[in-house]
């Protein structure tokens, strides 16, 4: 469990201070997932239902810990990311909270697909805007800077997963450095409204113009409240339930919105 404000792994075979080394074990055993420990690769995320990642086939370098894969499940008929192309999964211990995890690779963003915990992470590079009217815009859209990665997660679990798969067969990809830290909760300003957030499918939906006579709830919902009072949020979009809504980062996007109370 993290005992401070930030937690370093690092994977490469040269010490760095301040980071917490992960040294293989007797016969280059990788380090499991230990729960008292609380840090280690696991055998299968915690996606729903749980994703297998091939934990024998990871190997220590001196760049970080790598995997290849020789074939992926990719199962005809079923949509490219539900697709299983294995790679690793690196598990930490911490509390339920907000956090910015940074990830360093050894190889290109390009060659390789990195997620936390479930989480789409190529519907959190596409997505720019939450509703059809383009109004709510994704405030926590994943950075990438070379084989930097970085995405602010609030984490409900008691652990975080970090996963990276490969794109293409026999495509060598891997980890160097892991860095968590906690992003502290920020008090609301008295000025500022209190925000309620609708959270739904099409039933919920604030449809536009062209959508017309179609219409969700959400869309009136706010006709509720004193707009002098309260500020209201809706997050909803046809064909979504919450699993789908967490796993694509629209939840996500809703927790660290009111952690953080950002204003218009």
């Amino acid at each position: 469990m993290i005992p401070e404000q930030k937690i370093q792994f690092n994977f490469s075979s040269t010490p760095k201070e301040g980071y917490v080394s992960m040294i293989p074990g007797e016969n280059d055993t990788i380090p499991r997932y230990d729960h008292v420990r609380g840090f280690g690769f696991v055998d299968q995320t915690c996606a729903m239902p749980p994703r297998q990642v091939h934990l024998d086939s990871i190997v220590a370098a001196q760049e970080g810990y790598l995997i290849r894969e020789a074939e992926f499940r990719e199962d005809d008929g079923e949509p490219v990311e539900h697709h299983n192309r294995y790679g690793l999964c690196f598990r930490v211990k911490v509390p339920p909270g907000a956090y910015n995890v940074q990830v360093r690779t050894t190889s290109d963003q390009a060659d390789m697909v990195i997620a936390i915990s479930g989480m789409n992470t190529q519907a959190l590079l596409q997505t720019e805007f939450w509703d059809a009217a383009k109004l709510i815009t994704n405030q926590t859209r994943i950075q990438i800077d070379d084989r930097q990665w970085s995405y602010n997660y609030v984490n409900g679990r008691e652990y975080i997963d970090i996963e990276i798969e490969p794109k293409r067969l026999n495509c060598i990809v891997g980890i160097s450095e892991i860095v968590i830290t906690r992003i502290p909760q920020k008090d609301r300003p008295e000025h500022q409204l209190p925000t309620v957030f609708t959270l739904g499918d099409s039933t919920v939906k604030s449809y536009i113009f062209e959508e017309a006579p179609m219409s969700g709830w959400g869309q009136v919902f706010d006709n509720l409240f004193d707009p002098l009072q309260v500020r209201v949020i809706n997050y909803s979009m046809g064909g979504r339930s919450f699993k789908s809504a967490y796993t694509e980062g629209r939840f996500n996007d809703i927790l660290m919105t009111a952690a953080h109370k950002i204003t218009s």
